[in-house]
């Protein structure tokens, strides 16, 4: 009771009750006193409490003067009438129910007497009365809950609640057994418990034939005899011959009657056994075509085509009218018409081993005859024969896959013969370094060497080697006149020269081999490659022709640079032309000797402007000349001084 609809069938609350009592609960279930409903609407329990007796007071002064002698105990304390006053010694008819109650109506049900004591009230005992009780089957015919039906016991059976009288299955009966066992009432006549019981209507009976269970076992005549060998020569009117003649008693029914007879045998196909097996008086005797009805000449091992004829040995099946080997026969391999044609289907060569279909041309067990296994190796069965598919360039990976002409067969996959890893065999690798070359009859060839730079034949032509260069693992027919394989494979040319400042590759003979020279001081290739400077000045620095014997940025050496006073290169040597005696002025003007040479001047060393030495001038207003003092040596003199 929550206002939900907690079991989504579209209705909210429905058929939710409780229990309620709007009075003292203790009294319920005592006297008239019994609870009552309260029904759930919409989340919320009604107030009206339907159907509940609440207590009524007795006492003489609550005016309910009809309760005081109903002999009802209508305020529910155990005691009925209390307040109801008599005269000792009177009576009154009594009933627990109440004097007016239905009940009464049906016997057994009666009145009581009750009886007012010295107290001047009437006693609780209702003396005599009969009130309703269950209604049982211990006094059959009685009525004992006074309905107005006697024995109407419920008798449960299965899912189904049966009365007295009704149709039921009695209890050793069981379902699919004929009605005369399984006809049953609900009865309690003769019963000696208070239950009900299914009565059978027929009484079991020893087995008869009559074509009723009799002794209802589920077996309709049913008779110990039945089943037993018994001889006759006629049955029915008409003479029995032959194997029918030992047949087994059954009941017979004739119209509405039945009787135990000797029923003859079945007749049989007739067979070769010098028996009268189909019954006709004749024994064994062939029908037109020289067959047996009953022998299937076709199969029959020890009648095979014809009677007598038996299989032993390894022919022991009979099949298609003749004795065969069904481990080796191929039109009954395994068994008769097991063709293996039919089950092979468009096998090469289909054979019969071991009882078994198998294609010879395939079969890994049974390779071009019966138990010739492939085994090792050579363990695939390819056209009647054991190969190694792993090897074999006509069967490779499988029958029928052939490599082509330039191909071997390794690990089963068709690979070129001249490849690298399988070099005209499997098992030869050429390593990273190699090349597999037919010009060698596909042999391992070192693909680093001239005659094989990088491929097979490769020859480097002229002013070309075959080179490995960094990350590579086989040559290349490379220039020897590039940096990096100047004159040969790998010569790098700054770290071939020593200290270069412009490594270059040069190719001054044009024949494609270079050989390297540092431009900065190479004579022969100074700045460029063929620049020659031995047409020119003679040595080469800083990238040019220079001549160092006047080169003043490169005098003598190169780099040498004439600076301060001696800033002139003369014959390999840096000069101060100012004064240099031999360099005066110019490179290579010579004074004559002892002459000074001032200012870039040559001057005789009694020059009164240079006297003795350049600068040294005499002053001639005073009257000074120069004067040689002593060998070579000038000074400034006053005449006559």
């Amino acid at each position: 009771c929550d206002g939900l609809d907690n079991d989504c069938d579209g209705t909210v609350d429905e058929n939710i009750t409780r229990s309620c009592f709007t009075g003292d609960f203790a009294r319920v279930g005592t006297g008239l006193c019994v609870e009552g409903t309260q029904s759930c609407d919409n989340g919320v329990f009604l107030d009206d409490c339907e159907g509940e007796v609440v207590p009524i007071s007795e006492d003489s002064g609550s005016g309910n003067v009809d309760l005081y002698c109903d002999q009802l105990d209508n305020d529910c304390d155990g005691e009925a009438d209390e307040a109801c006053l008599c005269s000792p010694g009177q009576t009154r008819e009594c009933y627990t129910l109440g004097t007016s109650h239905e009940s009464l109506d049906h016997r057994p049900c009666q009145l009581g007497i009750q009886t007012c004591g010295e107290d001047a009230r009437f006693a609780q005992e209702c003396v005599g009365q009969v009130i309703p009780g269950v209604e049982s089957c211990q006094n059959p015919g009685v009525d004992n809950d006074c309905d107005g039906v006697a024995d109407n016991v419920v008798f449960t059976q299965g899912d189904d609640d049966l009365e007295v009288g009704d149709d039921c299955l009695p209890d050793d009966a069981e379902v699919g057994y004929q009605s005369f066992c399984t006809d049953g009432v609900v009865s309690c006549s003769g019963q000696t418990g208070a239950a009900a019981f299914c009565s059978p209507l027929n009484a079991r009976t020893p087995e008869v034939c009559d074509g009723i269970d009799n002794d209802c076992n589920g077996a309709v005549d049913d008779l110990s005899v039945i089943g037993d060998e018994c001889y006759v020569t006629s049955y029915d009117g008409n003479d029995v011959f032959g194997e029918c003649r030992y047949g087994t008693t059954q009941c017979v029914q004739d119209g509405p009657s039945f009787e135990l007879l000797c029923v003859p045998g079945s007749k049989q196909q007739e067979t070769c056994n010098e028996l009268d097996d189909d019954c006709d008086n004749s024994a064994d005797e062939e029908t037109g075509n020289g067959s047996f009805p009953g022998v299937q000449l076709e199969t029959d091992e020890a009648n095979c085509g014809y009677c007598g004829n038996e299989c032993s040995g390894a022919e022991g099946e009979c099949c298609d009218y003749g004795c065969v080997d069904t481990d080796t026969d191929v039109a009954h391999c395994g068994g008769c018409g097991n063709h293996c044609d039919d089950i092979l289907g468009d096998a090469d060569e289909a054979a019969c081993c071991d009882a078994g279909c198998v294609d010879l041309a395939y079969d890994d067990d049974n390779c071009g005859e019966c138990g010739e296994a492939c085994t090792g190796d050579e363990d695939t069965c390819c056209d009647s024969g054991c190969v190694d598919t792993s090897v074999d360039p006509f069967n490779c990976g499988g029958c029928g896959i052939t490599c082509g002409g330039a191909q071997i067969c390794c690990g089963g996959q068709c690979v070129e013969e001249d490849s690298p890893d399988t070099c005209g065999s499997c098992d030869v690798q050429c390593s990273d370094s190699q090349g597999c070359c037919e010009e060698a009859e596909l042999t391992c060839v070192d693909f680093t060497q001239d005659g094989n730079c990088g491929a097979c034949g490769a020859t480097c032509g002229s002013g070309s080697a075959c080179c490995v260069e960094n990350g590579e693992d086989v040559g290349a027919c490379l220039a020897l006149d590039i940096d990096g394989n100047c004159g040969g494979c790998g010569v790098s040319c700054e770290e071939t020269l020593t200290n270069p400042t412009a490594p270059v590759c040069c190719d001054n003979d044009e024949n494609g081999v270079g050989a390297c020279a540092d431009v900065d001081d190479d004579e022969q290739n100074c700045g460029e490659c063929g620049n020659n400077c031995s047409g020119q000045f003679g040595d080469c620095c800083g990238g040019g022709c220079v001549d160092v014997e006047t080169d003043e940025a490169n005098c003598g050496t190169c780099g040498h640079a004439c600076t301060g006073d001696e800033d002139a290169c003369c014959d390999s040597g840096c000069v101060d032309l100012s004064s240099d005696a031999l360099n005066c002025g110019e490179c290579g003007n010579d004074c004559d000797p002892g002459d000074l040479c001032c200012n870039g001047f040559c001057f005789a060393p009694s020059n009164p402007l240079n006297c003795g030495e350049c600068g040294n001038v005499c002053n001639t207003a005073i009257g000074q000349t120069c004067v040689e003092t002593s060998p070579d040596v000038f000074s400034c003199q006053v005449s006559g001084g």
